[in-house]
């Protein structure tokens, strides 16, 4: 793999710049890797949480996600927290219906 290290990614320097933007995340950012294949151990989801979840949440204050990703949040502490986070007020996580997108983010998706 060749990674371009001359080059900025304009996307990244935006968010570094403006960290109050709402970010759009995937359901798979909060589904802990599985590298069991691999030998490694299982990392339980508290830690993932503690470790990386927790701290990106404190950090980017307006993420979201599309209510078709929220609905993949099936397993129960997974789960769990994405409701604790959007419960919360103000919101962590915010979750879009396409009515509230605009044609940008919906062609995004």
């Amino acid at each position: 793999m060749n990674v371009n290290t001359k080059d900025i990614n304009p996307a990244l320097a935006s968010l570094f710049k403006d960290c109050e933007q709402v970010v759009f995340l995937d359901a798979n950012l909060f589904i802990v890797p599985d590298r069991s294949k691999i030998g490694a151990r299982p990392i339980a989801f508290q830690k993932y949480q503690e470790y990386w979840l927790e701290p990106l949440f404190d950090a980017f204050p307006n993420l979201a996600v599309h209510e078709s990703v929220y609905a993949e949040l099936v397993e129960g502490a997974v789960k769990a927290f994405a409701d604790e986070k959007k419960e919360e007020v103000p919101t962590k996580l915010r979750v879009f219906k396409d009515s509230e997108l605009t044609g940008c983010e919906k062609n995004s998706f």
